[in-house]
């Protein structure tokens, strides 16, 4: 049996990284990137449902719009 969490937000944008970028995401205390936005600031920025922003030297999936619930499930490729 797989047991799976919703994940929520109460405003702020959902991020979706690998270990290795999420080690590097500094959110509202910096940027990843150099960029002289925040990592938060960059995702807020994302206006679609689903963006891409930079995240170190990798990439993070920024889930924007409404606060709402996602989950997330692994599938294996065959």
């Amino acid at each position: 049996m797989m047991i799976y969490s919703w994940i929520c937000s109460t405003g702020g944008p959902l991020v979706c990284a690998e270990p290795q970028p999420a080690e590097k995401w500094m959110g509202n205390f910096g940027s990843s990137t150099a960029a002289e936005q925040t990592d938060y600031v960059r995702a807020c920025n994302v206006v679609d449902y689903v963006g891409i922003i930079d995240c170190g030297a990798s990439h993070v999936i920024i889930l924007g719009d409404e606060p709402l619930q996602s989950k997330f499930i692994k599938i294996k490729a065959m």
